[in-house]
């Protein structure tokens, strides 16, 4: 078949700046994985990238078909033109602000098969509040959250929350991109630098107050029919939650995560996915695990950078599954991992007039380096895989070691 591969911020949806930067690192280690998966199974593939990373020759992009995007203004033009020739098509980009939705209706305007969940499917997870409601409706543990509109005086907001809050409290973006615009807040007195960051760092016009649950960030990948669920794996996640006046971060993760809540987590995500009927294809569910107890936080209706390391501890091609998700109705009969994997996000210090993307010759490296110019950092996501957790943490200290010297001129 012919596969259209397609990731928002390398395909012209960035903006330059630190934290779109980040986004970068982890949508190119995406797309260029499940692009590799493509082609292992046999299919030829193709991306539409933005021009501007494409005339920097970043050669960790090797899709058969590269076509150049001069602006996202020309990307349905870009995939009306590509209909002509292709199969189907796979979209990594955030469900916020609708901007997968859009995406996926240009691909259904063009013809395209989409291999990604229905419109209508991301569309009920996607509204926060909508989907914490039919969570409890089903009897899944949410935290307890309020919802406040950007422009609601600050005095209401505090006495909303005293009423029925205690601190520490999450507050985050009703609309946001990964991490972006999100805070702990530890006292009343942070609360108006907390929502200035919502302001400053996105689009959203409403926020949420959200019970802060201490316990283990993770994920569950799954893969699904529409009708039929599979887990994949449980992912420990990396996640950096600051305050105000820092950025809390989604750095990365290991997979596979053991605990003895695992079989209880796997079935409440089966209970989440036949509840929203249109959800199809790949999906990820973030959750806090407390000592004896599963959280549900939030739904993504897409790839996940999980992805990346899942693909390292299994012997199953996901990207032929999704295929098969579509076109036979059928999932695998069991996904087993073996060994570990441990990938994440790094950024190193450089100079600000080094170019915006440079490359280093190593497999485990899988967004290439990213860099703008004018700022003073490179990023990069690292996957690497090992029999052990020690014998992977190793690895990637050893390969994390290499990239600076790398980076910073050395041999």
């Amino acid at each position: 078949m012919r596969i259209l591969v397609y990731e928002y911020f390398s395909g012209g949806g960035f903006t330059s700046d630190s934290c779109s930067l980040s986004i970068l690192c982890e949508g190119l280690g995406m797309l260029n994985t499940l692009i590799s998966d493509f082609k292992t199974a046999g299919h030829h593939t193709s991306t539409i990238i933005d021009s501007n990373i494409i005339k920097l020759n970043l050669s960790s992009i090797k899709a058969n078909q590269i076509i150049p995007l001069s602006s996202f203004t020309n990307l349905q033009d870009a995939i009306i033109e590509l209909s002509k020739v292709i199969d189907a098509a796979y979209i990594i980009a955030p469900e916020t602000n609708g901007i997968l939705q859009s995406i996926l209706q240009i691909i259904e305007y063009a013809g395209i098969i989409s291999l990604n969940c229905s419109i209508s499917g991301i569309e009920k997870v996607s509204d926060k509040k909508s989907f914490n409601k039919s969570l409890k409706k089903i009897n899944v543990n949410t935290p307890k959250t309020i919802g406040f509109s950007l422009s609601e005086n600050l005095s209401n907001v505090k006495t909303k929350i005293s009423k029925n809050l205690c601190f520490p409290i999450v507050i985050k973006p009703s609309q946001g991109t990964s991490c972006e615009g999100i805070s702990i807040v530890r006292n009343e007195k942070n609360l108006r630098n907390a929502i200035t960051k919502i302001k400053e760092e996105t689009i959203s016009n409403n926020f949420f107050a959200q019970e802060y649950i201490k316990g283990n960030s993770v994920s569950i990948s799954l893969l699904s029919t529409g009708n039929k669920v599979i887990s994949i794996s449980l992912n420990k996640q990396n996640i950096i939650l600051a305050e105000p006046d820092s950025n809390s971060m989604y750095k990365g993760g290991f997979v596979p995560y053991e605990t003895h809540l695992k079989k209880q987590c796997f079935e409440i995500a089966k209970r989440i996915i036949t509840a929203f009927p249109g959800l199809k294809g790949y999906v990820g569910i973030d959750l806090i695990l407390t000592d004896n107890n599963v959280v549900v936080i939030e739904i993504n209706p897409r790839l996940t950078t999980s992805y990346v390391g899942i693909r390292n501890v299994i012997k199953t091609n996901l990207a032929q599954e999704l295929i098969n998700c579509y076109f036979k109705k059928k999932l695998p009969s069991q996904i087993i991992t073996y060994g570990y994997s441990f990938f994440s996000k790094i950024k190193v210090q450089t100079s600000p007039a080094q170019p915006f993307i440079s490359n280093m010759q190593s497999e485990e490296i899988i967004s290439g380096l990213v860099k703008i110019y004018g700022f003073k950092t490179v990023w990069a996501l690292i996957s690497v895989k090992g029999k052990t957790k020690k014998e992977t943490v190793k690895k990637f200290g050893k390969v994390k070691k290499n990239l600076k010297r790398h980076i910073k001129g050395g041999k």
